[in-house]
């Protein structure tokens, strides 16, 4: 189940001194977010992380380290660090399915330094 305010769980996924994002084109909108997801009933930050970074990614995410916890004002965060992990980097999940010409994903590696 789907609860907009729920808690989440968000990777930051490091290769060397780059991260891997998802750029995001949504109508005249262009950013870059982490990828992540809402934590579902009954299912603990870390399985959620691992979860995600296999349903957007397509990676196998292997001992992810929590980072911090912060509140951003709607919501619980778990962010974590993932630097163990395998496969080919390919969008996939719901990101996948909602892609249209107006509202498409992309994963990029970007350089730490950006």
């Amino acid at each position: 189940m789907f609860i907009p305010s729920g808690p989440r769980a968000t990777a930051v996924i490091l290769r060397g001194h780059q991260v891997l994002l998802m750029e995001r084109f949504k109508e005249a909108e262009h950013y870059f977010v982490f990828g992540g997801g809402t934590i579902e009933d009954g299912e603990d930050p870390v399985a959620t992380v691992i979860r995600e970074v296999a349903e957007e990614f397509n990676l196998i995410a292997r001992s992810p380290q929590l980072l911090f916890e912060l509140e951003d004002g709607t919501r619980h965060e778990y962010w974590f660090l993932i630097t163990d992990f395998e496969g080919d980097v390919q969008i996939g999940g719901p990101e996948k399915e909602r892609m249209t010409d107006t509202n498409r994903y992309v994963p990029v590696w970007k350089a730490w330094s950006e």
